[in-house]
């Protein structure tokens, strides 16, 4: 059986794959006013109203303990590096208000098992914080196999053991002074979070900040910082803001509020303490409170694979103890120096940390990290899928009556079509076959044909009959139930009174024969009575309306649920109408489409628009699904370097609080040649765009460039 009323390869389709405003207020008299203050403020400085609640200035002659813990083991700190962690002197001291961490050579004899030592200080039960500004002013080590850090942890791992719980790394650095891969002297530092499930690889994301090389982070003290709030965390060298994260936020799909997309693609967690290991899209994990970490680690599965690492492997020349790790950069020594630590909190709203942020121009341009949350999948809704019962003698059921036969009609609209000749009233003739289900086809779903009368009846007064018949069979039992409906033709949606020598669109709601006891869960034939004469049907469908899951916009024809669309032309302001015009063998009819002014094009199914109005669903596309299309470009827009774009609306667009989104063609069209596209449904889902109710299709060059373009589709 047919699912579609048009063809399965299509040049337009979605398939699956396999688918500030400031100013005065006055008020209504002279009493109340309020002004304001338009000096800018200055987005490099630190709001005044960040207070600072915990502080080491590392000016004492050791370590405050009263702050600070030291970490003392040998196991690598999770990351196969090569240093244990002491409390010893040598490896950690105060020297003229600086905080000295040195990583070096473990003394022979100290029963220590790896080649390095060093320290690990932290804050936990004695500085835990949640939410607000977190600065480190230090200065890096230099050297190959080099890595420290100032770091956060969760101080009660409330969402399950690491990643579940986070992790915010305020700066790391590695290897910095040695060439990269990229060619680059390395002074870049490093920005990160860490988080969601532990299998195979957690999920991170962050941002690198590359500093000059002549002034890089070895070279002089800079201060690394953190702005923390809920829902929000950035990051910032010398206030700079170089990276932004967000947690996730989910949008829901209108037909059911089930959760569809994000519109916001940040950080998550699965929390691992529920029952369904649910995910957490929201503040968490990174909601509770957190304790500080300084460290000077040596090697390890990043440092030790990165920048010059193959020049070092144990048994080289070059006296190489650990692989990837420069022994004469750690031989005297290597410090990472810490002049201060500070922690703010917000004082407009301690509670959530916001109000406070420093930011600057690039705010909402190039720092926005995109994290690397699950699109969540909502259930796959049971979609109406109508069917083709006859089209072009491509017929899904048996032609009923002794004379009916498939002829040519003559007509290149209509092809091959069904030709029945009836001369008796007790005669019933039509399609019959394998039973369809219309259960999920609205009443106002069609039931609809071509009709041409070729021979009329000596009484051309008797009005036809039509009949919907259903044959169910139980399963169990093994029981039949037939029920039917009939109908008049006169009775037909549009009045249409059967015209002889020409052909005819006849249409019924589904819904009139459900309510005369049809059951439209098995139908199994469309019969006609008291039709005398000689007659051509075709074009045969039950709710043709409905594709299922996959939408055909243009392919050879228009689709009349979807007819092409031109904004200038619905509002009166241009006779520029879309046309279907003939093209080169291969591509044959195509859609021509002719930009005037800021006119918007392509297909719509709005009812208010000459469509159908019903949306096409594509849930079940989701995750797989793609727009796909040929461009032919005929006449360059008013800017022939105009970006072009596809874009796509669901529930009436923003403007009626429905969805849109816009993708860019990596590949712009070419002038007088085809070109193809095909777009992943997947990135809008992750935007934000509900695909549930999918109801414009538009492609376009940018707006205020587009003005004179001509193009087929």
């Amino acid at each position: 059986m047919k699912l579609n009323r048009v063809t399965q390869y299509a040049r337009w389709r979605l398939l699956t794959v396999g688918l500030a405003l400031s100013g005065a207020i006055v008020g209504c008299g002279d009493t109340i006013k309020t002004e304001s203050d338009f000096t800018p403020p200055d987005l490099r400085t630190p709001s005044s109203d960040w207070e600072l609640v915990w502080s080491d200035e590392f000016d004492g002659a050791s370590l405050d303990m009263s702050k600070w813990s030291f970490e003392i083991n040998c196991s690598g700190g999770g990351n196969n590096e090569a240093q244990c962690y002491t409390d010893s002197p040598e490896n950690l001291f105060l020297q003229e208000g600086i905080l000295n961490i040195v990583a070096k050579p473990t003394t022979p004899g100290s029963g220590l098992t790896k080649p390095y030592t060093s320290s690990r200080i932290v804050t936990k039960g004695k500085g835990d914080f949640k939410y607000g500004r977190i600065e480190i002013r230090a200065k890096s080590p230099e050297g190959q196999g080099t890595f420290a850090a100032g770091w956060m942890m969760p101080t009660d791992s409330v969402y399950g053991g690491w990643p579940h719980s986070g992790e915010i790394d305020i700066i790391e650095w590695v290897n910095i002074g040695e060439l990269r891969a990229d060619g680059e002297i390395d002074s870049h530092v490093h920005g990160t979070l860490h988080y969601g499930p532990l299998s195979g690889n957690h999920d991170y994301s962050g941002n690198e900040y590359a500093l000059p090389t002549n002034q890089g982070p070895e070279s002089q003290f800079y201060t690394y910082a953190v702005e923390w709030e809920e829902g929000e965390i950035r990051w910032y060298v010398d206030d700079v803001l170089f990276g932004y994260q967000r947690d996730s936020e989910v949008t829901y799909r209108a037909i059911d509020n089930e959760a569809n997309g994000l519109s916001t693609k940040g950080w998550y967690t699965v929390d691992q303490n529920s029952v369904d290991k649910d995910i957490m899209y929201g503040p968490a994990p990174f909601d509770q409170n957190f304790f500080i970490i300084l460290n000077n680690a040596v090697g390890g599965d990043w440092a030790g694979n990165v920048n010059q690492a193959f020049d070092y492997q144990v048994g080289d020349d070059k006296g190489t103890l650990a692989n990837g790790v420069s022994h004469s950069a750690f031989a005297n020594g290597n410090a990472l120096l810490v002049d201060y630590v500070r922690v703010y909190q917000c004082s407009k709203d301690p509670v959530t940390g916001k109000g406070c942020a420093t930011i600057n121009s690039d705010y909402y341009n190039n720092t926005f990290i995109r994290g690397a949350a699950p699109v969540p999948i909502p259930p796959i809704l049971p979609v109406p899928v109508g069917v083709d019962l006859f089209e072009d003698s491509d017929s899904s059921w048996n032609l009923v009556g002794d004379s009916a036969s498939i002829v040519d009609s003559n007509d290149e609209n209509y092809g091959e079509v069904a030709l029945f000749s009836n001369a008796s009233l007790t005669t019933e003739f039509g399609f019959s076959g394998i039973a369809y289900d219309g259960t999920l086809l609205p009443d106002d779903a069609k039931i609809e044909f071509d009709v041409k009368v070729v021979s009329v009846p000596q009484d051309a007064s008797l009005d036809w009959t039509i009949k919907i018949e259903s044959t169910k069979t139980d399963g169990t039992t093994q029981e039949t139930t037939v029920t039917a409906g009939e109908v008049l033709l006169s009775s037909n949606i549009d009045g249409v009174s059967l015209v002889s020598g020409e052909w005819q669109h006849v249409m019924f709601d589904i819904g009139s024969f459900r309510a005369l006891g049809l059951d439209t869960s098995a139908i199994t034939a469309i019969k006609f009575l008291n039709a005398l004469g000689e007659f051509q049907i075709d074009n045969v469908s039950i709710g043709a309306a409905f594709e299922g899951a996959k939408l055909t916009l243009f392919e050879d024809d228009v689709n009349q649920n979807w007819p092409m669309w031109d904004s200038r032309v619905a509002d009166g302001e241009s006779d520029a109408v879309p046309m279907v015009v003939q093209d080169d063998d291969e591509h044959g009819n195509v859609a021509e489409f002719h930009i005037t002014g800021a006119a918007v094009v392509g297909f719509n199914v709005r009812s208010d628009q000459g469509g159908s109005g019903y949306p096409f669903d594509g849930s079940s596309l989701s995750q797989s699904g793609v727009i796909e299309f040929d461009l032919k470009l005929m006449s360059p827009p008013s800017n022939p370097n105009a970006p072009w774009y596809l874009k796509i609306e669901s529930n009436g667009g923003t403007a009626l609080g429905g969805t849109a989104d816009e993708i860019r063609l990596t590949d712009s069209p070419i002038l007088n040649e085809w070109v193809h596209y095909k777009l992943p449904l997947g990135p809008l889902v992750e935007d934000g765009f509900d695909v549930s109710a999918i109801d414009v299709v538009l492609v376009f060059p940018a707006y205020g460039d587009k003005a004179m373009a001509q193009y087929f589709v």
